[in-house]
């Protein structure tokens, strides 16, 4: 008989500490959320997903964005680093690659999950709940939540829009051919990419602010936005 009772406490137990830990699965910055909080978010429009995501805190912070193009999504992860010797901060990208939002659910080849909608502290916020995230503290098997933001400094420099939006030829008409050669390389520039040392390009972005040469090769992190870019620029500068 008192094994019988044991058991079934046990049993309780069990129950009670698998309910309590589906609670903790979900966090947000540097805090636990239940996830009776959430809601699916599905707006009329598929476009609303796209913006500026915010996940993490402190130098775990890094932003999603997700922009709709023509041929496409682009999304791209941005968070920082320190520098090897510990003395600067550095600008990391990843770009996504076979990026989709179907009823309401992220995909990539990389990460997945759910857009919802959640009542955080007394505000109704929207957001993207991580199902695999990349914030290095966020425990394994735990999602996390970013919270839609909408902050315009994402991509930094004279020329932004050549990162964020596909452009026209005629709206490049205007520029000038030096003008469009500082546009077309600040696209590498944001990704911290090294000109020739003493050249016309590492003149001026080493004068810029956010620059910061720590790559050979950026190829990789180019979004289909840049790439399309790129190549207007380059038929103007021609």
């Amino acid at each position: 008989m008192l094994l019988t009772y044991q058991m079934k406490y046990l049993a309780i137990l069990i129950v009670f500490s698998i309910s309590i830990t589906g609670v903790c699965q979900t966090v947000i910055a540097d805090e636990e959320l239940n996830d009776a909080l959430l809601e699916k978010w599905i707006p009329k429009l598929t476009i609303e997903y796209g913006g500026i995501y915010e996940f993490g805190f402190s130098e775990a912070e890094s932003e999603l964005i997700i922009i709709y193009t023509p041929n496409g999504l682009v999304a791209q992860i941005k968070s920082g680093r320190w520098s090897e010797d510990g003395k600067g901060w550095n600008t990391v990208f990843r770009t996504l690659t076979n990026v989709q939002i179907i009823e309401g659910e992220f995909k990539s080849d990389q990460y997945s999950g759910d857009f919802v909608r959640l009542n955080f502290n007394g505000d109704l916020r929207k957001g993207l709940k991580m199902r695999n995230p990349w914030t290095s503290w966020v425990k394994e098997g735990q999602n996390e939540v970013g919270l839609k933001g909408n902050h315009s400094d994402y991509f930094e420099g004279k020329y932004p829009q050549g990162s964020n939006r596909i452009l026209s030829k005629d709206e490049l008409t205007s520029l000038t051919k030096n003008e469009l050669t500082i546009m077309r390389n600040e696209i590498f520039a944001r990704y911290g990419y090294q000109f020739k040392k003493g050249g016309m390009m590492d003149t001026y972005f080493v004068r810029q602010s956010w620059y910061q040469a720590q790559l050979s090769d950026v190829n990789s992190l180019l979004t289909k936005i840049e790439l399309t870019n790129i190549e207007t620029i380059l038929q103007l500068e021609k």
